[in-house]
């Protein structure tokens, strides 16, 4: 779900004199309109390297899933990277998603090596920044989410390790209203629960990592984990209206809604018409994609997605 937000559109900029050392090519296009410049951003060990490493093997680019503990990342190449554990220098990669053709640039996240995300902010399309479930928005996420504002680089937060014991979404999406002063749009929610035997510190564990609710489609996404560990087995079911999570879902879809509603006057238009009738369940889910994408281009909300890398 997280690669399919990211269809942001392409802007114009003078020609950046940034030069990355790392490029791999897996997709080419000739239609700049299929092209995106997206980087990943963030505090250190929220997860960068290891979201990058999904993203590679869901796009087919990789047979494996890298671990950054075991220093077989694509991403990380320098023995120092490795042998630490973290990024210190930006990498960039190619690959094909869905007819388009995505650079990818992953960035480092402590902050002795800012100067290298401020660097790739110039040639950026769109920038994922990666919360920690359990830390919420840290130092380093205000300064990189601060670089990209400056630079008019849409954004998309990713709330990243749902699976750690102390992981609080719902505080991270506070934390991100709060802290990075911008309107939250939170396009899926954990079907499980804490009343459903979800841990009470917000841990998800076992299967309870497989059931998501799409609150802009309305519809159940399930990871089979058990055929394929890696998570890249995904189906989607429509919810029916007498599905116990389908009121939950619902909850999302009218919270998603109403954020919207205060910042686009095309969704409200929608909203009051005779079709929907002040149904937030009613408007139709591409009409919420377009006010999700309209409102993310303009920086007046950012969409936010939850999992576990």
């Amino acid at each position: 779900m997280l690669l399919g937000v990211l269809r942001l559109g392409a802007r114009t900029r003078p020609a950046a004199r940034t030069a990355f050392r790392r490029c791999y090519s897996s997709s080419t296009t000739s239609d700049l309109q299929r092209v995106r410049n997206i980087g990943i951003i963030a505090h250190i060990d929220a997860g960068k390297t290891t979201t990058t490493e999904r993203m590679l093997h869901y796009a087919g680019f990789t047979r494996r899933i890298g671990d950054v503990d075991s220093g077989d990342t694509v991403m990380d190449y320098l023995a120092a990277e490795r042998a630490r554990g973290i990024t210190i220098q930006s990498a960039a990669i190619t690959f094909g998603w869905r007819s388009h053709q995505v650079h990818l640039i992953d960035t480092p996240g402590h902050v002795d090596f800012t100067v290298e995300v401020e660097r790739a902010m110039r040639v950026l399309d769109g920038a994922v920044t990666i919360v920690d479930a359990v830390a919420g928005v840290q130092a380093q996420t205000r300064t990189v989410w601060g670089q990209a504002a400056r630079h008019g680089v849409p954004q998309v937060v990713y709330v990243n390790k749902m699976d750690r014991e102390g992981a609080l979404w719902e505080r991270c999406v506070e934390d991100v209203r709060r802290r990075l002063n911008v309107r939250p749009l939170v396009l899926m929610v954990p079907e499980s629960t804490a009343g459903d035997g979800c841990a009470a510190s917000g841990r998800l564990e076992g299967g309870q990592l497989e059931r998501w609710l799409d609150a802009v489609s309305l519809e159940r996404i399930t990871y089979d984990l058990r055929a394929d560990p890696s998570g890249a087995t995904v189906q989607r079911q429509r919810l029916a209206t007498d599905d116990p999570a389908y009121a939950r879902a619902c909850a999302a879809r009218e919270r998603l809604v109403e954020a919207l509603g205060e910042v686009d006057e095309r969704l409200v238009d929608v909203f009051m018409g005779e079709t929907v009738d002040g149904h937030h369940e009613r408007v139709p889910a591409e009409e919420v994609r377009a006010a999700i994408r309209r409102a993310t281009l303009d920086a007046l909300a950012c969409p936010v997605l939850l999992g576990a890398s």
